[in-house]
């Protein structure tokens, strides 16, 4: 199993949350990749263009470092 975990400034990327999924995921026997997915806003355009208002307005992506 493969899990994707996308940090997002704000949402997802709270150190305490950050150290509990990996506590989590090591209990886990069967996964064999564990990835650290930056936010990017590429597709924000997209909601846009449907007149749909984009939840996550006004997050920038995280920085490499906080990514590591």
């Amino acid at each position: 199993m493969w899990i994707r975990h996308v940090l997002v400034p704000t949402l997802t990327d709270r150190d305490d949350d950050l150290k509990e999924l990996g506590e989590f995921v090591k209990t886990l026997k069967t996964v064999d990749k564990f990835e650290v997915l930056p936010y990017h806003t590429m597709g924000e355009f997209k909601w846009r263009e449907l007149g749909i208002p984009y939840p996550l307005e006004g997050i920038k992506p995280p920085t490499a470092d906080r990514v590591k």
